[in-house]
């Protein structure tokens, strides 16, 4: 029988008012949404019309529910830790950016998994407290009216923790974890100490096909028919969980040892080895970047640090490109005229669908420093 439950203070009784209600199908889900082992759980009859029956006053808070009026006395469990943990769970996260500069983040999305099923999401728009580049607007949709009114990330980022907790994160690529370090570094909050597993880099070693190229979301989520809708933070979210999952029952890994599997080369059969070329093995593996304007270290030490994570090292921008690394001083000229050659033509094959991602020279050596430690 369904349930519903929340978990209230050992002194108390009865839940205080603003304490959230969840739904849940069995006590264990319960205990795994409310997040905390104490829980108050009450049997939801079967015909009742969710959040509650007539008469009731409920308001809603994205997958939590309040309500005014209780059902009978409650079931009270508790689950110990290893019971807890024994559900599969984490969070899969996104982020929308507003220009080349990582931490002008725009948009976020995050949903968290329970044994396979998406058991609450959230999704908020982010004042960047930056420009919007039109290039970033053409890919996600995203603009200053979007975000009138929406918090800093300083105003979301504890919210934000809350809703993770203790969970591992899953990402689509570096890119979003970067991002997130990158806005709470410039917010000045504290960078979150998460565990993250990033799955492009599960589904190279899940999936021979996408071993060394291919393993982007869209095409990921063809490959094992996930429906979604691209460049919005939370479906995105919500598809990097998909490949996840579908990654474990393919190969019979579970979340912990997906968690070392990705720290071991593609084909362990091969020797982990670096040369100047592009490292079979590196998490960027099959990416083709080109650098411009003027960086802060010499194009030779950059060119060895992007080989180094798997990145094809280009002289020129064409439709195989997908990374553009750009000085620092140069991505915020906003006039066309005062940008590369090499920076006006990425952007123009942006425009034309071409999936080019333009960087920082300070993100792209976030990029290579995140690399390493997976």
């Amino acid at each position: 029988m369904p349930v519903f439950a929340y978990s209230i203070a050992a002194d108390q009784d009865r839940p205080s008012e603003g304490d959230g209600y969840v739904r849940a199908e069995t006590i264990q889900e319960a205990v795994a949404l409310v997040g905390h082992p104490d829980v108050n759980v009450y049997p939801l009859p079967a015909d009742a019309v969710w959040p509650g029956e007539a008469g009731e006053a409920v308001w809603r808070c994205g997958a939590r529910c309040h309500h005014e009026t209780l059902a009978p006395a409650p079931h009270t469990i508790r689950l110990d830790t290893k019971d807890r943990e024994a559900l599969m769970r984490f969070i899969s996260l996104d982020v929308e950016t507003a220009n080349a500069d990582m931490a002008s983040i725009c948009q976020i999305g995050v949903a968290r998994f329970v044994d396979g099923a998406v058991v609450a999401e959230w999704k908020t728009y982010v004042n960047p407290e930056a420009y919007f580049n039109p290039v970033n607007v053409s890919i996600h949709g995203i603009d200053e009216s979007a975000v009138v009114g929406a918090p800093a990330f300083n105003g979301l980022a504890s919210q934000l923790s809350q809703f993770v907790g203790n969970d591992v994160v899953v990402t689509h690529t570096h890119f979003d974890r970067v991002a997130i370090y990158q806005a709470a570094r410039r917010c000045d909050v504290p960078v979150p100490d998460w565990s993250w597993l990033d799955s492009a880099r599960v589904a190279r070693r899940a999936w021979v096909e996408v071993s060394s190229s291919g393993y982007g979301l869209a095409n990921l989520c063809e490959m094992i028919g996930y429906t979604f809708r691209h460049h919005d933070a939370l479906e995105d979210a919500k598809a990097a969980g998909h490949v996840l999952l579908q990654a474990i029952a393919d190969t019979g890994i579970d979340l912990d040892g997906w968690l070392t599997r990705v720290r071991q080369p593609v084909n362990p059969s091969k020797s982990d080895t670096i040369r100047r070329e592009a490292n079979p093995d590196g998490a960027l593996r099959g990416d083709v970047i080109v650098f411009t304007g003027a960086l802060e270290i010499p194009r030779r030490e950059a060119a060895d640090m992007a080989a180094s994570i798997g990145c094809e090292v280009a002289s020129g921008v064409t439709k195989k490109t997908t990374l553009l690394v750009v000085g620092d001083q140069d991505v915020t000229r906003l006039a066309g005229q005062s940008k590369s050659s090499k920076h006006r033509k990425a952007e123009s094959l942006i425009l034309k669908g071409v999936p080019i991602r333009i960087l920082r020279e300070s993100d792209f050596r976030n990029l290579v420093e995140g690399a390493a430690i997976q």
